[in-house]
């Protein structure tokens, strides 16, 4: 029969397949020469994924004490360095800054068919970081549009609060949508009522899919899994969120923008950088410019959702560690010290003008308030 026929070749094929995994394996996980050392076994298509199954934090220090400030592990098939202790990492980002400041090839958001700002790198990125800073500096000179458009929505925060009448209440919603608000007026030049539900229903979708990048994480570093059938990951549902986002939200703003161009006055993010790109279209680095607006719309999609994820997440952070130790407020606003009833009277005292926050911010006692928040938002 043939089954029979075909048994003596068996151990041979079994054999090749055997010998053929064993190459693949050895190919995707050998360190080149001069690699820094790292954890032993590096599994076919895993890597060291599958020893990365509890804090991250503690695994990595056992290694820096293992192997060293410098060390290497393989994520997945990605051949991946980490650089430990202040002294090194300077002198990776300052001493050889063009050598580290590429950003990785990631299958996740190749497959957006545009990296974004945050994903970008070279000339593109380099661009896109000087025309934003350069906006955002004209933003805070003489007539301080940040401020005026921050202080507007804290007003309008303040007053959604004033609303519940002291009921005890869960503000998280409230906070994240504040947030969003003050990116989109920066961005758009428009904000939002409270119960918008069009609004609503973006901040639902970038929440939802804030929660879905946890699971999907894991396709960063193993792209294949994205083609199994179904949604195990979540992959698709973050794509169909953006999608919804940027085609309903965030493309229309530009549109508009486009159709409505005015050079002065510049109230906008958008305006500004479509300003920018009719100033440089003979330059050399016109290319780049002209590339900046699909990037927005990849990243405004998350930016405007920017309260969902981190913008609440932080605060809450702060105040829980407030609530743990009682020196923290004191420490960190301490015009805001005293019994509960002279304290609130103050805060909602008469409200500072965009001359007097610029100066409180200057202050040190208002730099001790951004230094915590700006290490809470590292952590998360």
């Amino acid at each position: 029969m043939l089954g029979t026929e075909l048994l003596p070749e068996f151990p041979s094929v079994l054999l090749f397949v055997l010998l053929a995994f064993y190459s693949l394996w050895w190919l995707s996980t050998r360190r080149p020469v001069g690699v820094p050392p790292g954890p032993g076994l590096a599994l076919p298509v895993l890597g060291h994924l599958h020893l990365l199954r509890s804090d991250l934090r503690e695994i990595f220090a056992a290694w820096r004490r293992q192997y060293g400030d410098v060390f290497s592990l393989y994520m997945g098939s990605r051949l991946v360095v980490v650089l430990n202790g202040y002294n090194i990492i300077k002198d990776a980002l300052i001493k050889h800054a063009d050598i580290f400041s590429d950003r990785p090839c990631i299958d996740f958001f190749e497959s957006i068919h545009s990296k974004g700002i945050l994903n970008s790198s070279g000339p593109l990125w380099k661009a896109q970081r000087k025309t934003t800073l350069e906006i955002l500096r004209e933003f805070g000179m003489g007539k301080n549009i940040l401020a005026e458009k921050i202080h507007e929505e804290v007003k309008q925060y303040l007053k959604a609060l004033a609303e519940k009448k002291g009921q005890p209440q869960d503000i998280t919603q409230t906070t994240e949508i504040t947030v969003s608000n003050n990116i989109c007026s920066i961005v758009f030049g428009k904000r939002f009522h409270y119960e918008d539900p069009v609004f609503k229903r973006y901040m639902e979708a970038i929440e939802e899919t804030v929660l879905a990048i946890g699971a999907a994480s894991l396709v960063r570093h193993l792209g294949d899994l994205r083609f199994i059938p179904g949604d195990p990951f979540g992959v698709k549902k973050i794509f169909e969120h953006l999608t919804m986002v940027l085609n309903t939200l965030v493309k229309p703003f530009i549109d508009q923008h486009i159709q409505d161009y005015d050079e002065k006055p510049v109230h906008d993010f958008i305006s500004a950088y479509l300003r920018e790109i009719r100033q440089v279209q003979n330059k050399p680095s016109a290319e780049f410019i002209n590339a900046i607006l699909q990037p927005v719309q990849i990243t405004g999609g998350g930016g405007g959702g920017g309260g969902g994820g981190g913008g609440g997440g932080g605060g809450w952070v702060g105040r829980l560690r407030e609530w743990k130790r009682p020196a923290g407020p004191a420490r960190c606003a301490p015009q805001t010290t005293g019994p509960p009833d002279t304290c609130g009277d103050r805060l909602g005292a008469d409200s500072p003008t965009v001359a007097r926050q610029t100066a409180l911010y200057n202050n040190n006692d208002m730099q001790i308030c951004q230094r915590p928040r700006s290490k809470i938002n590292s952590w998360n």
